[in-house]
């Protein structure tokens, strides 16, 4: 006689995987958390000649503009007998330590900006076309560390390229007219290079990583960030120069110098403008003395950009990029099957 068939009741059991380990490592502090992620975006791109290639040109720049002062400044002193007014006056210069350093940062604006999209396009955009974020925030990773690490380790390769050379800058400066009283005319000039040169580098990051987090695609995060930027400098440079030349038939009839400096504050309302506006004002720059060309008539209107307003411009384009790549970062795992 046949038994009948007796369905065995279904136990639920763990999974006998011997290799599965729950993470029991040390847990440090979170400086060293988003320095492994950093430090994983140094290794990556530091291997990339268009990163190099950038900080030579940029090197080259500087150099450019260090010698121009010295020989220009040369050719100044022996035209006007050497000194500058009475016995112990330093030399007469055609061209101020700010204003040459203010001209070399300005000149690697796009230097910098291409470098961003070298580095920085594929920061999160990569993680997020591979699901990398599962690992990372699989570990005692927190979205902060993770962000903080992603940002530190972009905005760190882009100081470098402009920091560095402005250094050395400031060392040329410091060891050929130190005897012409360098130091106590420009006590504090060290800290306003130092200041004037981070400015770029932080809105790029910024900008860069908030594309990229927006996005699983590197070149596309790219092509985003540079349209973002071109498109700004080029609205804001044509309506600031068509207010700029109102703002002067205007001042003709009689209206004050504030039509003129709003028009000029307008043209600097991008990435580049906020840049160079903020470090003309750190670095006590002439815009008449920088400004390449043009009518007579019109460079002796220039004014230097309203400050806050770009400050404000300035922090937008940082605090509104962060914010977004904070909110896409999110830990998502795809199961298949």
């Amino acid at each position: 006689m046949s038994q009948p068939n007796v369905q065995e009741p279904t136990v639920n059991s763990p999974i006998a995987d011997l290799t599965y380990r729950n993470y029991d490592g040390p847990i440090t502090s979170h400086t060293f958390r988003w320095w492994v992620v950093a430090l994983s975006v140094l290794r990556t791109n530091l291997k990339k000649p268009g990163f190099w290639i950038n900080g030579g040109l940029i090197v080259l720049i500087f150099l450019f503009q260090a010698l121009l002062f010295f020989f220009s400044n040369n050719v100044a002193a022996r035209i006007g007998g050497g000194a500058g007014g009475g016995v112990g006056d330093a030399p007469q210069k055609l061209m101020s330590y700010g204003t040459t350093a203010y001209q070399a940062i300005s000149a690697t604006s796009l230097l910098v900006t291409i470098a961003a999209l070298i580095v920085g396009s594929g920061s999160i955009a990569a993680d997020n076309r591979a699901n990398a974020l599962l690992v990372y925030l699989s570990k005692p990773i927190t979205k902060g560390d993770y962000l903080l690490g992603k940002w530190m380790g972009v905005f760190m390769l882009l100081a470098a390229l402009v920091v560095l050379p402005t250094i050395l800058l400031w060392v040329f400066y410091a060891t050929t007219y130190a005897d012409e009283g360098f130091f106590k005319q420009e006590p504090w000039l060290w800290a306003k290079l130092l200041g004037a040169s981070l400015i770029s580098p932080v809105l790029n990051t910024s900008l860069m990583i908030g594309f990229s987090a927006c996005t699983k695609n590197a070149r596309l995060a790219g092509s985003l960030f540079a349209a973002f930027t071109f498109i700004l400098l080029t609205v804001s440079n044509t309506a600031g120069f068509l207010m700029f030349r109102n703002a002067t038939l205007d001042q003709d009839l009689g209206a004050g110098k504030s039509v003129v400096r709003r028009a000029i504050t307008v043209q600097h309302v991008s990435v580049r403008g906020v840049a160079d506006g903020l470090s003309m004002e750190l670095l006590d720059v002439d815009p008449k003395k920088v400004m390449a060309g043009g009518p007579k008539k019109l460079r002796k209107r220039l004014q230097a950009p309203y400050p806050l307003p770009l400050v404000g411009i300035g922090l937008l384009m940082i605090i509104l990029p962060i914010g977004i790549a904070r909110a896409k970062i999110r830990a998502v795992e795809v199961v298949s099957g």
